[in-house]
């Protein structure tokens, strides 16, 4: 019976947690931080209100329409599914361009990644998911800004095909 009281007390700290999170989302409305992307849209469909007190049944319901009012947000498709396509997300066929776009319009979906001082975990990411001789060919220089990764991606890339990229403009 010992492990169902500390149960109890992870589950009792893991709403406190989702709460203090939500509130924090409703008190920064006017200009949102890359840890809070995605609030004022999630706020304006008035989220449900979390009671602050231990009823699982309670607890469930409202996880429920959290859910549901993400998906009203997101067209339906939910955070965990954009999650795992960007974790999965690889360069295959596509241009490094093409691949950028994708990238950055996924990494909104993984947390891990939205703050600043994760750039160099995010270059790696991108790197590690290239075509190998592009890979291969930008790896040594451990670049750890994603706009200059990106730029050398896409110059290897036109070099490789007999092209020029224009580097005046951005990456």
């Amino acid at each position: 019976m010992a492990g169902r009281g500390r149960g109890v007390g992870i589950t009792n700290d893991l709403l406190e947690r989702m709460t203090q999170v939500l509130e924090a989302f409703v008190h920064n409305q006017d200009g949102e931080s890359g840890e809070y992307r995605g609030l004022f849209a999630f706020t304006r469909h008035n989220p449900p209100k979390f009671e602050k007190k231990f009823d699982l049944e309670g607890a469930q319901r409202w996880v429920a329409n959290v859910e549901k009012t993400f998906h009203s947000i997101w067209g339906g498709r939910g955070l965990v599914e954009k999650a795992r396509e960007f974790l999965s997300l690889k360069q295959g066929n596509m241009t490094v361009g093409e691949y950028a776009v994708k990238f950055q319009e996924l990494m909104k979906y993984w947390p891990h990644y939205q703050y600043e001082d994760k750039e160099e975990d995010l270059c790696a990411q991108f790197e590690h998911r290239l075509r190998p001789e592009i890979h291969a060919a930008v790896s040594v220089f451990q670049l750890t800004d994603l706009p200059t990764l990106v730029s050398k991606c896409r110059i290897f890339e036109a070099n490789s095909k007999g092209k020029t990229v224009d580097t005046r403009g951005s990456g």
